[in-house]
């Protein structure tokens, strides 16, 4: 029986996994069109047939996609599903916990913290506004994606094919007059939160009750929750909630960065 030390465990390496891996790094730093086989041969030092075969399996398990009409290869599905499993294990609350207080202390308006969950998303934080008269979501509960400022947020920043896939399955339940309740104007809505950079909410889930979300994203770009500020509608005016989400959106873009 060979015995292996840490250090000669640590050096044994699989050759095929770490072409995949330069293949994929090849691949995720090629534009928009993609990157065509020669080329990727030619970053990685390969011969096309042993990149031909690798990359049949990447196809094939969902990594990388491959447009046949340009024979061009782009970062697949699975591989976007795993980065967004990884993130899920940030402490995304110890993360914007710092922002949250140092806003409610200057808007006096309440802030709840959401992370993306399959027909809705869920609160994990919030902290109550100093207003006699105020609103908020408490940790746990649930806001829709279709009809609260935080569900909207996230779901507008997904991915595209991830974001039409999720519109499809929601049941679009109507809380108020209104609410958005079709797939069409859900998706229109979603096209304009990513114009302006902020959501809305304004007596849409609950009369009298509005409320302004940012999405906040990863080091990687994807959203990994949204940040929402609360308050009854005839103090969070909509030129308020104008104003409220410019400064929301702003500072959210920031939170990977801290």
């Amino acid at each position: 029986m060979v015995h292996m030390t840490a250090a000669s465990r640590t050096s044994v390496r699989i050759q095929s996994l770490e072409r995949m891996d330069a293949i994929l790094d090849v691949i995720a730093h090629a534009n928009e069109a993609g990157v065509r086989l020669t080329d990727i041969a030619a970053r990685c030092g390969l011969h096309k047939n042993t990149v031909f075969s690798l990359l049949k399996t990447l196809v094939a398990l969902g990594y990388c996609d491959h447009a046949r009409d340009t024979q061009t290869y782009r970062i697949g599905r699975r591989t976007f599903e795993l980065a967004r499993n990884a993130e899920r294990n940030l402490d995304i609350v110890t993360l914007v916990r710092p922002l949250m207080l140092r806003l409610v202390w200057q808007f006096r308006e309440s802030l709840s913290l959401a992370i993306p969950g399959n027909d809705s998303c869920l609160v994990v934080s919030t902290v109550e506004g100093t207003y006699g008269v105020r609103g908020s979501r408490f940790q746990g509960q649930h806001a829709p994606y279709h009809a609260s400022a935080l569900g909207k947020a996230i779901l507008a920043f997904q991915v595209d094919d991830d974001r039409a896939t999720i519109i499809q399955r929601l049941k679009l339940e109507r809380f108020t007059s209104r609410t958005i309740v079709t797939a069409a104007q859900l998706d229109e809505e979603c096209l304009g939160i990513r114009e302006r950079a902020f959501a809305l909410s304004v007596a849409e889930e609950e009369i009298g009750a509005s409320a302004v979300a940012a999405p906040v994203f990863s080091r990687g770009g994807l959203v990994i929750g949204s940040l929402a500020i609360w308050g009854p509608s005839a103090r969070l005016t909509r030129q308020r909630l104008a104003e409220h989400g410019q400064r929301l959106a702003k500072e959210c873009l920031g939170i990977h960065d801290l």
